[in-house]
């Protein structure tokens, strides 16, 4: 870790180049072992942090809690990064790119070559989350793990991590295992680098998106068989299937369900993900560890982003504190994934878009309640009696 170390804010290399001395420094990762006692180095938040946060909440001029969850949130950043003053800037987004070979069984109304034009718009600035980014002055990485259809000279080389795990993307999973087990670890360590590095580069806040075609059908079978759910209840339209599209996603989904229920019984993560999952999911779920490892906070999007929480939380539950909800994802299973992680989102705007658009909602309310915190005078100073706070009390008679 000592050449990431020497990597700082304002530094004269690139993001990508210090990626790749992170790629180098955490491949180890990929031997099981390793990757072991990496997990249990992850700590939670600090409670000490949170409580003083809280404290100089009750201090300021105005109804006490009157902000609700977002004084909450403002908290849980002070704790997750170990400061009085939460820093919500920098912010890196990492969109994970792969296609599915599920698509084969036609579970999505649009093809694979879908996927890798979405990450030629990303890299162009013209996709929702590029256009978002750019106007909050944010920095977007897509990360090219597997798009079926991409060609790398159609794309500014600038543009695009190139961390490919298998070039065609996953497999069918409803004929074989999505991914084998050394490529399922890949793209996990691939997630775990790039938080790294994008501790050691001076972000603060993390955001993890992704898109691939037929991911919310992966997505939704992976949490059905963690969570022990039925299909028909977890099971969404996606990018907008027709309800004859949609009875037929079903029935894949019921198939490849019936066939991994009961052969991954006992198993560890490792193998649900490599089974039924995306490269996607399992890159997210490597940054949200690594981001944890680095005691750098999260934000979640939607679906795929809840699969990986879920999927990272088996890995090391600890993980769950590092992870914001940004909203409340318009996908079925999204709810019961929220619940299982004791997730509770600050929106509910009905998005489905991906890409971790729907994260960067959350910012500028953030910075709205960051600005009350910092100018806002305390009682004394604002010449007003202090508040009780009953609403403490009451809770903890409770």
């Amino acid at each position: 870790m000592g050449q990431l170390e020497s990597i700082r804010p304002g530094s004269q290399e690139s993001f990508s180049e210090c990626y790749q001395v992170s790629k180098q420094s955490w491949a180890k990762l990929t031997q099981e072992e390793e990757l072991g006692h990496y997990l249990a180095e992850i700590r939670g938040a600090d409670p000490a942090y949170q409580a003083n946060m809280r404290q100089a909440w009750n201090q300021l001029c105005k109804p006490l809690h009157s902000l609700g969850v977002l004084e909450d949130y403002l908290a849980a950043l002070a704790a997750l990064q170990r400061r009085d003053l939460p820093a919500l800037r920098p912010v890196g987004i990492f969109c994970m790119v792969a296609d599915n070979g599920l698509v084969a069984e036609g579970v999505s109304q649009c093809g694979q070559e879908v996927t890798s034009q979405v990450l030629v718009n990303m890299a162009e600035g013209k996709s929702t989350v590029a256009i978002m980014a750019q106007d909050l002055g944010l920095d977007l990485y897509p990360v090219n793990l597997g798009a079926a259809d991409y060609c790398v000279s159609a794309c500014p080389k600038a543009g695009v991590i190139e961390a490919v795990v298998r070039p065609q993307g996953t497999r069918n999973l409803l004929k074989e295992a999505a991914m084998t087990r050394a490529e399922c670890l890949q793209a996990l360590v691939t997630g775990i680098a790039l938080a790294e590095a994008a501790k050691a580069y001076g972000y603060q806040i993390l955001i993890g998106g992704e898109m691939g075609i037929g991911n919310t059908s992966t997505s939704s079978l992976l949490s059905a068989l963690l969570l022990n759910l039925n299909i028909e209840k977890v099971c969404g339209r996606g990018a907008g299937l027709s309800d004859q599209g949609l009875d037929h996603k079903k029935q894949v989904l019921q198939v490849a369900y019936d066939r991994y229920a009961d052969q991954l019984a006992g198993q560890d993560i490792t193998s649900y993900l490599a089974s039924a999952g995306g490269f996607d999911i399992a890159a997210l779920a490597g940054l949200y560890l690594g981001a944890a490892h680095a005691q750098t906070p999260v934000i979640l999007d939607g679906l795929i982003s809840y699969t990986a929480a879920l999927v990272a939380s088996r890995y090391a539950p600890e993980v769950i504190d590092y992870l914001l909800p940004s909203h409340q994802p318009r996908e079925k299973c999204s709810a019961a994934i929220a619940q299982s992680l004791g997730l509770k989102p600050a929106l509910d705007l009905d998005l489905a878009l991906g890409e971790g658009a729907g994260a960067l909602f959350l910012l500028p309310l953030l910075d709205l309640t960051y600005a009350v915190f910092t100018q806002m005078p305390s009682f004394e100073q604002g010449q007003v009696e202090a508040y009780e706070d009953y609403a403490s009390q009451d809770s903890q008679q409770a």
